[in-house]
Order: structure tokens, then sequence, then C-alpha cells
């Protein structure tokens, strides 16, 4: 316990008292102390020949002072390391040893001597026992929706997700607490056989003489009474949430939209009618798209689950941040907010599953299965996906590329690289040789008999590949900010810090900047990271503390360490500086986030201020309009009383961006039809997307393509290119699907 202790606490995330040392020392201290339980009771049962009950208790008490040193051993090594490592929660993590590892040792201790009891090859059953409980979660895991589990052993796991918070929840003291009644279960049985029986009797013996001799007495009544509250915790585990069945996702996702591939789930009252025949069309589409690149005709029907939230999503599933597709019950679980982005990723999930390895429906290598869904999306950030992959290996931030074939390489990186890198590589693979033979390595096919070379120097391959790539050194701040992000395994704090930032967000969302501020100053007291800083910003903007945003912000920015990772946050910067009347200021940091170049919408959104600094009169009428948060309404009117004053052409522009986040398409149509003035490339560029996505929410698919195509000419982004690609293949499938009807 000693040496493994030692050896788990180097490892990130594990190094300090928190839930998953403690989930680490609840699977260790299950496998040593069972096998010296009932070393312990064999002993004491052989010195008491005359008694085993005398025995019994013997066993028993050497047992819990056995557990109590092998629990603190663990405990004292996390509670030392404090001096080595952050914990900034050591209150938090208490809870959790008590509630995992000190659960676990009385959980197991029982089972241990109940084995001792029942069985003559106690060790062998109590090991049986425990390999069941561990396969218990792989059958939810692969049964039901859910990608948590309850156990016996490590009592919560969340599972394999992005999503950081996890907290103490009621669900879990609930189940701990059962974990204790089934212990004293296993304790009050074994009394009883050992009261009715002989040690050396056999098994089927010990359980007849148990039901022979029942007798509504205390030790029976007990026994009994925990019998039926562990029968019943069973009966009613999904209400629990204990675990969550399809059956239960169903009743709280009880709206349904059928198409001829999909049964889409969703919340009733969460979308009109006219978005759930948008996001009906687009499912069918996207499938479209999936089948088409990878060459399968896929003829199954899928389920796809949208969630109204993340707090909802992680109750049914266990995480409410990460979408995420299950091949082998060709399911999707989807965000409200994100859906549209993700859904071409998973689908490739499931699609890719017609010729996956067998069960699992995927490549064992999770950088291979998540690398092919990101290369046949082909959309990550402003950059394609080969030039994200060269730029990251020219500014040093790449890792060695092998890492990332191994699964536990491919999730030690931050995300953002794991995706892209293993995305460039999959679609390298894909464009040079055929996405058949990609279509063979990864249904478990060895490289070496379907490419005649190894994946080092497939590898080695893609790597030069890229070296031909020019990425110019004014990329540098653009990457640093996508992918200078540290992985959860490297971060301080990660679970803390997660969950400050999670409520301050809410405080936020709920109109309640005050107490997000002070959540986002603990956040940061607890260890400097960019979302609690990112909350504070915002929370002291929302209450127009320009000049502590000003000040923070300008601290912040002269620290080249951290210059990039504030590249979300010159938007609010520069409005702070507006509201506050420097404009001077102002423009000049609009400017600088335009040459960041991060995406199509922040350059539209950069140079629609910056062209409304460049006009006195906009620049002081509009003011409320771009630095406050302003009602669609009041915005509109602003507007239309500065139109009377000025001919600048962002004003009908800004306007019928207002008319179609209202969804008055025609009249956005209307205003922005005219083609008499011209703005930047990039305003233009926005324009005719505007114009283009206007007509196709009209269902004029045809007039909505050629505004598209038009748009291609504002633009020498690759990235910017294939998005408007996309929006012309959109319209092109639904205008040939326009008459069909959807159940």
């Amino acid at each position: 316990m000693l040496v493994c202790s030692i050896i788990v606490i180097q490892f990130p995330l594990l190094n300090y008292l928190g839930y998953e040392f403690s989930a680490a020392t609840s699977l260790l201290l299950s496998l040593v102390l069972g096998p010296v339980t009932i070393q312990i009771f064999r002993r004491s049962i052989r010195a008491e020949t005359e008694s085993p009950l005398s025995a019994f208790e013997v066993a028993v008490k050497q047992s819990y002072r056995k557990a109590g040193i092998l629990l603190a051993i663990p405990f004292i090594i996390a509670s030392l390391n404090i001096f080595l490592v952050k914990n900034c929660s050591y209150g938090e993590g208490l809870v959790f040893y008590l509630l995992i590892p000190v659960v676990t040792g009385f959980w197991s201790l029982s089972l241990a001597i109940l084995c001792g009891v029942l069985f003559r090859r106690a060790t062998l059953f109590y090991f049986v026992f425990l390999i069941v409980d561990l396969l218990h979660p792989l059958y939810l895991g692969y049964f039901t929706p859910a990608i948590y589990s309850y156990n016996f052993i490590y009592g919560y796991f969340p599972g394999f997700s992005y999503d950081e918070v996890l907290t103490i929840s009621m669900t879990l003291v609930l189940f701990r607490s059962v974990t204790v009644l089934c212990a004293l279960l296993f304790l009050l049985s074994s009394r009883l056989f050992l009261s009715n029986t002989q040690l050396n009797s056999s098994f089927k013996e010990k359980i007849t003489s148990a039901i022979t001799s029942f007798r509504l007495d205390g030790k029976y009544f007990t026994s009994v009474f925990l019998l039926v509250v562990l029968c019943l915790t069973w009966l009613f585990r999904d209400e629990l949430e204990f675990q969550s069945s399809a059956q239960s996702i169903q009743r709280a996702l009880s709206a349904t939209k059928r198409t001829e591939h999909f049964n889409i789930m969703f919340a009733p009252g969460s979308f009109r009618p006219d978005e759930i025949e948008f996001i009906a069309k687009e499912h069918e589409f996207r499938l479209y798209q999936v089948q088409t690149a990878l060459n399968v005709k896929f003829k199954d029907f899928i389920t796809s689950y949208i969630y109204p939230d993340a707090e909802i999503k992680r109750t049914f599933i266990g995480t409410g941040t990460t979408n995420i597709a299950k091949p082998w019950h060709k399911e999707l679980h989807l965000n409200k907010d994100s859906w549209q982005e993700v859904l071409k990723h998973e689908l490739v999930h499931i699609v890719a599953g017609e010729f996956g390895l067998p069960v699992i429906k995927a490549h064992y290598n999770t950088g291979l299965t998540e690398g092919l869904a990101t290369a046949i999306d082909n959309d990550w950030g402003n950059r394609t996906l080969h030039q994200y992959a060269a730029a990251m290996k020219k500014f040093k931030i790449a890792p060695n590329p092998e890492q990332l074939i191994s699964p536990r390489g491919f999730l030690v990186q931050s995300s953002s690289v794991s995706y892209v890198l293993m995305g460039s590589f999959c679609k390298y693979l894909i464009d040079l040789y055929g996405i058949e033979k990609f279509k063979t390595i990864y249904s478990g096919v060895a490289p070496e008999e379907v490419y005649g070379k190894p994946y080092p120097l497939l590898l080695e391959e893609w790597q030069q590949e890229l070296q031909s790539i020019v990425i110019p050194d004014s990329w540098k701040h653009h990457i640093e900010y996508f992918f200078r992000r540290p992985s959860i395994f490297a971060k301080e704090c990660a679970r803390t810090i997660a969950r400050l930032n999670e409520t301050g967000f809410r405080y936020l969302s709920n109109k309640q900047p005050a107490q997000a501020k002070t959540v986002f100053e603990v956040s940061l007291a607890q260890s400097w990271n960019t979302s609690a800083f990112t909350g504070l910003i915002s929370s002291e903007y929302a209450q127009t503390e320009y000049d502590n945003v000003i000040r923070r912000m300008k601290k912040q920015l002269e620290d080249t360490s951290r210059q990039s990772s504030m590249t979300g946050l010159m938007l609010t910067y520069g409005h702070a500086l507006w509201a506050n009347g420097d404009t001077a200021k102002s423009k000049a940091v609009f400017n600088a986030l335009l040459e960041y170049d991060v995406s199509d919408r922040t350059n539209e959104t950069a140079l629609a201020r910056i062209e409304a600094l460049n006009d006195t009169i906009l620049a002081n009428r509009l003011r409320p309009l771009f630095t406050s948060n302003l009602a669609i309404p009041d915005a509109i009117a602003l507007i239309n009383s500065t139109m009377l004053k000025s001919a600048n052409p962002m004003l009908p522009y800004l306007k019928a961006k207002l008319l179609f986040a209202s969804h008055r398409y025609n009249d956005a149509i209307a205003l922005l039809s005219p083609a008499a003035y011209y703005l930047s490339s990039k305003i233009e560029f926005a324009k005719y997307k505007l114009l283009g996505e206007s007509y196709f929410r009209l269902a004029t698919y045809q007039r909505a393509e050629e505004y598209f195509i038009h748009a291609l000419q504002f633009t020498d982004n690759q990235s910017s290119r294939i998005r408007i690609e996309d929006w012309i293949q959109r319209c092109e499938w639904f205008g040939r699907h326009r008459g069909e009807m959807l159940e």
C-alpha cells in the first residue's frame, strides 16, 4: 500500500487528496484488504475451534484494525504531498476519502468475511465477486446511454469526457450509504451462517440450514430488512439516479420528430416548430454528407437526443458539456446550444461503426476514432487541419506525433491539440491512399498489411508533407490562442476550479454579476486560470466597472505568457475603452483583434466596430449599441434614429443583422440586397453570407446558393471557403428534398 500510494501520487490529477486519488486508493484497497481479511478470519477460526462466533468477533476486530492501518497509509501520503503539490480543497478531498476508500474498505472487509464463511476457496470467490462488480459498469456503459457509473468498489466514475466539473452530490452520499447497508448485510449474514452450521460444512448445507432455521428474531429481521432495502434500491435505481436507462431519458425528452433515418428526441417547448423542421432536415443532410465521404450506404435508424441544458444532460449521461455518440447503439447525445456544430462529427462515429471493430463499432485507438471524425467534419477554427498541424509544429506546440497513436498519448494532451493533429493525419491518409484503405485499418487491420508501412513511417510521411505548407510568423498569436491550453492533467486544482467557474457563469447567466464576481475572485485566488479571469472581466463589465476591466486587461496583456489567452476578451476590452470615451485605444484593440484572425465572425464583429469608430456620428450615437446589452427593438430604434443623420452603409447592414436575429428575413434582405455600396472585403463576405442564410431560411434555396457563391469572391481563407462550400451543398440538398414531408 505504501509503495503503490507513492507511485500513484506521482501522476497528475492523482497527486493530491481528491476524487481521483480516492478512487485509485479504493481500487487498490479492495485488492489488498480482501485476502488479508480472509487470512485473519481463517487464522482466528483455527485458534478458536470451540466457538466459531467468538472467532468471528475476533476476526472482525482484527480486520478493522488492519483496514484502519491500510487506509491510513495512502491518506498520510496524500496529506504530506500537500507540501509539494497545491491542494485547493483539502476538506473536500477528506470527504471524498471518507465516502470512497473508507466505505470501500468496510464493504471489502465484509465481503471477504462472507466469502470466508461460505466458501472453502474464499479468496477465489472474493476476486470473482470483485470482477463481477467491476464488469457491471462496463455493462452499463455498453447497454445504457450513460457514461457514468456508481459502484461498490470505486464509488463513482464520471466517464471519459472533457467535462471537468465533479461534485460531492447527494446521489453519491446516498449510494455510499447503500454500500454501507450492503456491507452490514454481509456481516450479519456471515454471523447467521456461522451460528447455524459448522465452518467446514458445504455451501449447500449452510444455505439450507439458514433457511430451515429462519425465525423472526432481531438478527433475522434486520438481515431481511436490509435485503428488502437493497432490492428496492435496485428496482428504483433509475429514480435514485444511480443509473440512467433509455426509458428515463425518453420520459424527460418526450417530444419526438421522426425522419427517414432518425428519431430526434427533445424537451417539449425547447424548439419552435420551424426550428424542428430545420433540425430534422439538417440531420438527414449531414448523414448524406457522411455516407458520401465514407462511401457507406447507411440503412439503420439513429436516435438523436438533444438536451435543453448541461445540467439535465449531466444528470442523465454523466457529462454536461461533451457531446457524445454511441456507435453500437446508434445514438447521439447533443446539447441544444451546440448540436449543429458537432452533428457531422458525431455522425461520423455512427456511420463508421459499419466498418469498425466488432462490439465497440469503432477503432480501439481513440486517436484514429476521433481523427477520422475530425477529418471528415473538416471544420475546426479558422484554418485548415493541415495548416494548424504545420503551424503547431513550427511554433513547437505539437507533441511527438507517435504519442497520439496510443490511447493514453491522445487523452493526456489538450483536446484541441489531439483532435486537430489526428484529424490532419487521418485526412492525409484518406486523401493520399483513399477511404477504402483507411476503413480497413479502422476495422483493426495493422497498417503494415494495408499500406505496407507501420505507423511511424506513415507519420513521418505526413510530417514531411506538412513542411511544404507555408506558415507566416504572424499566425503565432492565433495558434497559441487555440492550442496553448493545458489538458486537465496539467491544470492545478482542476476539479475545484471547474466547479467554481461553473457556479460563477451560472450567476452571470442569471444576471447576478456581483455574486459571479465574488466566485471568480475565489477561483483566481485558488489558481490563476483563463476561464475565471474571463468570468471576472465579464462580471465587472456587466456592472459597468470599466476602469477595473481596463486596468486588469492592460496588466495581463503586458504579460507575454498570457497575451494569447486574452484574445477572447479583446472585444470586451475594446468596449470598455469605448464606454469610457477612449475611442482611439478602443479602435487599436479592435484592429489588433482583426490581425489575430480568430474567426470570420470575430473579424466581422471587430471590423463593424472599427467602421463605426471611423465615423464621428456613429462613434457617439451607436456607443450604447456596442457597449450595452440593448434589447433588439431598442437597438433597431437606435439605428433608425441614426440613419436620419448619417448615410453610412454600416447602418443598414447592422440593422439587417438584428432583423435576421428576429427571424424577419424578408426585411433583412430588403436592406442588404442593393449592392450600391462597397465595404471592406470581410464585411462584404459577411453581407453576402447573411443574404444567403436569409434566403435559405425562407426556403429559397437556389437564390441562397447564388449569394453563397458570390461570397466566395470576398475571401481567400481556405477554411472560410470550405464552410461556404458546405452551405452551397446544403442549399443543393435541401432544394432536391424540398417536397419531402417529415413525420
